[in-house]
Formats: C-alpha cells, structure tokens, sequence
C-alpha cells in the first residue's frame, strides 16, 4: 500500500492500462518474469489545467433620420483567444520506456529525478481562435394610419462571417497522452435581407408579417417568414398566435473539418472474433481473443454533404389582465424540426484498420495459440454526421404576474412560470418514439433527459435600496427508459448502464430520476447612485441532487448536472459589489 499526500491526485497505473510492465529483474520484482504493475505513481504532479483568454472587440454603430426612415447600421469584428496549457497528463510509452531501462530506470518507490518525470509527464497544451466579423443595416418607419394605428414597416440586411480553429492539445492529437481529442477547423459566412410589417388594421386586431433570405456559403440558399395576430374583443381579454418556418444550417464542427474520438460499448470485432463471446473456451477457434469483448474507437467526424435542418413552429394562446397589475397569459406549442443533424450509426463494414499482426487467437479447447490473421485490428470506426431524424415537441407555457403595492411597506412582485411538455416525439427510420418524461434521447446532451414539468415561482419585495428575491425552482421526474434505444423497461436500461445497479433485477428505486426542488434567496441594498452592495444563497436549503445513474454528463458521478448540478454543489453565498463611474 502506497501513502498519497492530502489533496493530490493519484496516478494509478494498471487500472485502465494493464499493459504497464517492469522486466523480471526489476528490484522487488519476486515473480521472476516481467510483471504488470498496479498502484500510486510515486512523485506524480497534480493534473491540472491553466485557461488564458484574450478576447478583441471592435464595433461601429451609427443611427439617424433620413426621409422619414429611423436607420441603424453596425460593423464589428471580435476576435477571441484562448490558450490552455495542461499539467499532468502521464505519457504511458514513455513510463512503460522508463520502467524497463536499464540507465534510467523509473522507480516505482519514489526518488525518480525530477527530468524523467517531466518526460513521463510532459506539458501539452493547445491555442484556439475564433472570429466574428459583421455587417447590419436597418430601416423602420410608418407608411400610413389604420384604424387601429400607423401601418409600420422594417426591413434590413446583414453580413456575418464566422471562423474557429479549435485544435486538439498537441501530444493528445499525437495519441502520446490521453484527453479531449475534439478538434474543430472550418468557417461559415451569411449574407442575408429581411422585411417586416405591423398592421393594426382595427383597434382589436394586430397582423405581424416577416420574410427572411439567407444565403449561406457551406449550406445554399433559405427562405423562412413568420405570421402571427393578436385579437383583443375586450380590454382583459386577447387571443394571439404564430405560424413560423426555421432553418439552421450546419454549423463548422458539422460539415467543416472536425472529429472527436470516444470509446462506447463493448463489441466483437465480426472480421477477426465473429460470434465471439468473452470467455475464451467459447470462443470460436481462430479467432483472435483481443478482438473479442473490446472496445473500438469510433471517430466523430463532419459532413460536408449535410443539410441543413429546417421547423415549422405553430403557438396558439390567450393573454387575460382581470384587474390592474395582474397578467396572465397561456400558450400552447407545437414545434416540427426535419432533417435533424445526428451522428450517424457506426457500420463496422467502414472500419479502418492497421496492418495483420501476430496475436493470440482461440485453439478452440480453452486455450490459445499464436497466429496472424489477415485482416489488421480495428484502428478506428468513422461515424459521420447525417440528416436522419425528425422531431416534434408540443405542450404548454403559463406565466402569471401580479404586483401587490404594499403602500409605506414597499411593493411586492409575484411570478410563476410553467412549462409542460406534452410530446417529445422522435422519428428515426419511419418510427415514431415517444420519449416525453423518459430519459430519452440518449445520444442528445450528455442523456440529460426529459422531464414533463419545469416550474419556477419568485416572490419580489422592494422598498426604496432595498431589494430581496426568493426563487423556488422545480423540475419533475422523469424514468430512466429511452424508447428510441430500445430501453423500453427499467431491466433493459439497467442492463444498458453497465457497472452501476448493484442487484439483478434492480431495485425499483433506480427506475426513475425523482423530482427535484431548489430555492434560492439573493439581496440588494443600493447605497446611492453609483455604489449597489448584493449578496445570494444558492440552495438554500441544500437539497442534494436525485440519483441519476443513466446520464454520462456528470462522469463517474451519478448525478444530472443539466438539472441538479445546483444539488451536486450544495448550498453556496455569493457577496459583492458594483461601483459606476
């Protein structure tokens, strides 16, 4: 057992890298033939990350009066740099090197000199950029009175170009130390023009209709408008609606030059294990046993052929205002995106593979024998993005708001907003999924999940500087099946999420992700005109995040942190101070 300092991170090694070995001579090493080593990497540094970021922003505005015509126009260019510089990372062939030589051994016991530790744990690090440059110009005024008002009309157009290079740190892009290997390269311009019109043709009726043209250099040519009305027959009662097209083109991480590396679920390679199965007796003589119960790397990568996604979006809803101060309004929704962009499905039959080795491959008795097949090992499999998915989501946002005047005791401000999702349908190959409530989409977000129930409520008291806030959040629960996966049961989804139901079957409390309630309290006394003196509990009551072991957003850690991170982090003060000039 190996003593590790308070507050360090331990290497480990022969955990995730079981290949690490010290020759037969090695000092302590009783076996007498080369050894695989486990345990603490004595004199390791702490791994960490240093994040620098230079941002430059240029812009010019210029507003006026011609002809009648209110004129907007803006030009700017931002240029944002960040540099990060990673400590720590072990090179695993250059601590495997140092294990086994013969002048300048690394010693597992501590005392290694600080120059082999700097090889086995070399600095790497990446600088990225990202460029916005921009163009608008805008034009409003009245053409002509109508009964309920003067006839407006905008119209503008606008020039935005968009560039990243984004590299993957050095030595992790080389595959000498591991991390995050996403890299993004590639730039996407947009020249567009847009008009608008409001008709309050009568006192009780409002018509609002736009039209947009995009033409975009990686994604062709778009044409989206909206139209939306709002009829008010009495003063505390008016109904309103929109009817809308969308389009979002593919952005540079998705047709540019781009790729990530990750590794998924366990598989037999169908060339070099073909109806393997772990246990070498069973599998099939010849087969090469590496290949069988192994994990591929599967290489994230852009599609310049995509295109792009395009909505239709409906609302239909009232607003009623019964006395003075109080608003409520209720809307329903229904949003249609088609040709989602979606990682594609990975087809072992497009898998790039090394040179033939020699292996170990099954002798069909239990053991195994050496061999060198004919097809190399898998090196990586290519999943590309593709138009494949459609999506429909539908349900219903109410917000009420009302404002007490408290007279001598100040003003009080109530809010409550509820959105409730009554479908999330998912269309993948001509099946419909319907994943509302469930953990579903997997593949989207880190499996975050879908609950039906969002609501916050906050509860607002000013007098003259003073200022306090309460806010309860609630988000529903939701269980942990993903229908467009095939987890259509609570069994099949803990068989999915490998490692982490203790019993078989599960025990019914894994099955869903529980309701989670949080409240937060913040404060603000201004002093005078320029000093504001605040403060804020987050978690007030430091509620603790429900188990969610189906989500692989928070890591190892088996909790959501898209909807309970607030939990994950406990209750926590914040104080401070803004002075203006």
């Amino acid at each position: 057992m190996v003593a590790v300092s308070a507050g360090v991170t331990p290497h480990l090694v022969g955990t995730s890298i079981p290949t690490v070995t010290v020759p037969a001579n090695y000092p302590g090493n009783a076996l007498g033939v080369p050894a695989v080593v486990n345990g603490v990497i004595i004199g390791a540094p702490t791994p960490h990350t240093e994040l620098e970021s230079k941002a430059t922003r240029l812009v010019a505005d210029l507003t006026g009066s011609l002809a009648g015509w209110d004129l907007e126009t803006a030009v700017g260019y931002t240029h944002v740099e960040t540099q990060q510089d990673i400590y720590g990372s072990i090179s695993v062939p250059a601590l495997n090197a140092a294990l086994n030589s013969t002048t300048n051994r690394f010693l597992i016991t501590g005392g290694t000199s600080p120059a082999l530790l700097a090889q086995i744990f070399p600095e790497t690090g990446a600088d990225d950029n990202s460029y916005l440059s921009f163009a608008e110009f805008h034009a409003t005024r009245g053409l002509f009175a109508l009964p309920g008002g003067d006839f407006g009309v905008s119209a503008g157009a606008s020039y935005t170009d968009r560039t990243m290079h984004s590299p993957a740190p050095n030595l992790v892009a080389d595959g000498i130390v591991g991390g995050n290997n996403a890299y993004v390269s590639g730039s996407q311009t947009d020249t567009s023009a847009y008009a608008e019109i409001d008709a309050p043709v009568l006192k009780s009726l409002e018509l609002d209709l736009d039209g947009r043209y995009d033409h975009f250099n990686n994604a062709g040519d778009a044409t989206t408008g909206k139209f939306g009305f709002k009829f008010s027959p009495v003063d505390i009662f008016s109904l309103r609606g929109t009817i809308g097209t969308g389009f979002r083109a593919p952005n540079a991480a998705e047709n540019g030059q781009s790729g990530q590396a990750y590794l998924f679920n366990t598989v037999n390679d169908p060339v070099l294990c073909p109806g393997g199965v772990p246990a070498t007796g069973n599998i099939a003589k010849g087969s090469v046993v590496a290949a069988c119960s192994f994990q591929p790397v599967y290489l994230n990568s852009a599609n310049p052929a995509l295109k792009p996604e395009k909505s239709t979006s409906k609302t239909l809803g009232f607003i009623l205002e019964p006395i003075p101060g109080w608003s409520t309004t209720v809307d329903f929704y229904d949003i249609d995106i088609k040709e989602q962009i979606v990682a594609g499905t990975a087809n072992f039959a497009n898998a790039v593979r090394g040179t033939p080795v020699t292996s170990l491959c099954a002798d069909g008795n239990g053991g195994t024998v050496p061999c060198t097949p004919a097809a190399g090992p898998i090196l990586y499999i290519p999943v590309e993005y593709i138009n494949a998915n459609s999506t429909i989501t539908s349900g219903i946002q109410f917000d009420s708001r009302y404002k007490w005047n408290l007279g001598d005791f100040g003003k009080l401000t109530t809010d409550l907003s509820w959105n409730h999702t009554m479908g999330y349908v998912l269309t993948v190959a001509g099946v419909h999924y319907q994943l509302a409530g469930t953990h579903a989409p997997f593949i989207i977000g880190g499996d975050t999940g879908n609950p039906k129930d969002r609501i916050a409520a906050t509860l607002t008291w000013d007098r003259g500087p003073w200022s306090v806030t309460g806010t309860v959040n609630y988000i529903g629960a939701y269980d942990l099946t993903d229908p467009s996966q095939g987890l259509n049961t609570c069994a099949l989804a803990a068989d999915f999420v490998d490692g982490w139901f203790p019993n078989n079957p599960p025990q019914d409390g894994y099955c869903k992700v529980k309701s989670f309630t949080d409240t937060d309290v913040s404060v603000r006394y201004k002093v005078d005109k320029q000093l504001t003196i605040f403060g804020s509990i987050t978690n007030l009551f430091n509620q603790q995040p429900p188990l969610d072991i189906a989500t692989y957003g928070g890591g190892q850690l088996a909790y959501n942190p898209s909807f309970h991170l607030v939990g994950a982090v406990g209750r926590f003060f914040n104080v401070g101070a803004s002075y203006k000039f």
